[in-house]
């Protein structure tokens, strides 16, 4: 019992020390401090911890430098970031920003999609609108649709068009979901990236 104690009383002095220098370095007071330091150590040592990211994001927006002479992310772009990401074996890839372009280069529109054919559990994003007042309802589009829904549907957000859709080519064997929901109220709080799960289209 003496030894139970006893080690108990050495763990709580070195948690001490180890609160009290991470406190220092950092400027957060003792009791951040050793929050901090238990929430480390219980996420690093978990059972069920994350070793690997199970889904890597790419969200890029337009004020990123194009490697070539344009106003806007090409093809050849998305095929550079794609080639680097798939260096590091990602488990799965989301791309937001829907993979479209006025431009009709042949020669990096198949550099592009074979790119997009290399990569695992490939999900392109596509742009939808819940404008109430929308013109007509296009649904040629097609998403993953719930056949099992518990709840109340009138809490999901609706949208009535599809504004921008991924290139046929660079949808390969991939998927496509909506990433962004325009119109709607802003998701993104507090510094965090938040995305719609679902979404309602018609009935």
């Amino acid at each position: 019992m003496k030894y139970r104690i006893l080690t108990f009383l050495i763990f709580g002095v070195a948690v001490f020390f180890l609160a009290e220098k991470n406190r220092h370095e950092s400027g957060l007071t003792s009791t951040q401090a050793l929050d901090q330091w238990w929430l480390d150590f219980c996420i690093t040592n978990s059972t069920g911890r994350i070793t690997d990211a199970a889904v890597t994001l790419v969200k890029i927006d337009d004020s990123y430098e194009s490697a070539l002479p344009s106003d806007h992310l090409t093809r050849l772009d998305y095929a550079v970031i794609l080639a680097n990401i798939e260096k590091f074996n990602p488990r799965a890839v989301s791309v937001i920003p829907p993979l479209l372009w006025k431009e009709k280069n042949v020669i990096n529109q198949r550099i592009l999609n074979s790119q997009c054919l290399k990569i695992p559990a490939l999900t392109l994003g596509a742009t939808v609108e819940n404008s109430p007042v929308a013109a007509e309802k296009n649904s040629s589009f097609q998403y993953d649709a719930l056949t099992r829904i518990e709840g109340d549907l009138t809490k999901i957000t609706s949208f009535s068009r599809t504004i921008a859709y991924p290139e046929k080519g660079s949808r390969g064997k991939g998927q496509v979901a909506f990433g962004k929901i325009e119109l709607s109220d802003p998701k993104n709080k507090n510094g965090t990236l938040m995305l719609p799960l679902v979404a309602r289209h018609g009935d």
